[in-house]
């Protein structure tokens, strides 16, 4: 038997949403599978007790509803970047972190949200440990830490140009891709496609990200169960959004071809088999789609984050906007009479996707050295 010590590796998220958890695990997952000779833990960057739920309400009305120019402002160039740092310095998460960190001394950290990265940069701990920041959009932003960071991986060539234009040295930023659950993903470039299967993504694991498109939904849902859309299986996931699932299942009762969903155990999965996915762009979703070759129609273009995602998306010529009546009848009766045009963007969804993002990041960390210097 072999007394090699284990390497301890540690991947903090924080509990916001959906994107840093799936991403971690993701991670985690891949680590396993490789590594027979790792340790490797999962810690949310808040404590239990922390008010999770009304910080997110707080943050998606502000994207979505309240400022969300500002907000886009904020998230491009790192406005009130101060006290972001003076919080992360002086929280009860900062404290929650180190607390973890002494109870478990791990060789290298991963981070897959910059809140937990900028307390342990700031920290410097000795001895020194690799800390690996791991974007989970497609858009590095200004609170990520920019110092006490040893290898960036992102999501995008163009975030590595950003990178680099901020002077971080090229041998420590790594496109990866958004690490998802999805291993190998192959996508027919010559089978035959056509607008026959569409998933809606009406609501998540948290209602309140998806409040900024509950009418758009609603609108969609009034254009589908007309008659000219018998052809197409349209299935509808609402997740804990329980009021608008009743109302949907209500209104679309009688036609056979849509289905109504609370949560889906296995969205990736079920992806493989969609022609096309109607969504906000949240950063994982866009990856999963993009990983399974699948058009993304964009119910909003949104502000932060979501609007680099999406973007990053019309950019690469992967999906198009969806983001009112208009364009939702006009884009889909266009998808429908000309699947050329949908095969065209199913074959740039697929070029834009990283389905083994994940196996990438994991193989950088387990090449990490844990006696490197931070800068």
């Amino acid at each position: 038997m072999s007394n090699q010590k284990k390497k301890r590796i540690l991947l903090f998220y924080a509990s916001l949403g959906s994107g840093h958890y799936s991403a971690a695990k993701a991670i985690q997952a891949a680590l396993l599978e490789k590594c027979s000779n790792c340790e490797v833990q999962l810690f949310d960057a808040f404590l239990p007790s922390m008010p999770r739920m009304s910080f997110t309400d707080f943050l998606s009305s502000l994207s979505s509803h309240v400022f969300p120019l500002i907000y886009d402002h904020i998230w491009k160039h790192g406005w009130f970047k101060f006290i972001y740092t003076f919080f992360a310095s002086r929280s009860r998460i900062q404290q929650h972190i180190e607390n973890i960190m002494m109870g478990y001394t791990p060789d290298i950290v991963v981070c897959t949200q910059s809140l937990p990265c900028s307390v342990l940069a700031a920290k410097r701990q000795e001895p020194r440990i690799n800390l690996i920041a791991v974007s989970t959009d497609y858009g590095f932003h200004p609170f990520w830490s920019r110092a006490g960071v040893d290898s960036y991986c992102v999501a995008s060539n163009s975030d590595r140009e950003a990178l680099l234009s901020e002077g971080i040295p090229p041998e420590d930023v790594h496109v990866t891709g958004i690490p998802i659950s999805r291993r190998n993903v192959t996508v027919a470039d010559g089978a035959e496609v056509s607008l026959r299967r569409v998933i809606i993504l009406a609501g998540g694991s948290k209602s309140a990200p998806y409040r900024s498109i509950q009418a758009k939904v609603r609108a969609l849902i009034d254009i589908i169960i007309d008659p000219e859309w018998r052809g197409v299986e349209w299935r509808l996931v609402f997740g804990e959004d329980v009021r608008d699932r009743i109302n949907a299942i209500k209104k679309c009762a009688n036609h056979i071809n849509i289905h109504i969903h609370g949560f889906i155990e296995d969205l990736s999965e079920l992806l493989l088999k969609m022609d096309l996915i109607i969504t906000k762009p949240g950063g994982l979703i866009t990856a999963e789609a993009l990983a399974a070759g699948v058009p993304i129609g964009l119910l909003t273009k949104g502000y932060g984050q979501e609007r680099a995602n999406a973007e990053h998306v019309l950019a690469g010529e992967a999906g198009m906007l969806l983001d009112d009546v208009g364009l939702m009848e006009k884009n889909l009766k266009y998808l429908y009479k000309n699947p050329d045009k949908l095969a065209d963007l199913r074959r740039n969804a697929a070029r834009l996707g990283e389905p083994g993002a994940a196996n990438d990041v994991a193989d950088l960390i387990l090449s990490q050295s844990s006696s490197r210097t931070r800068r």
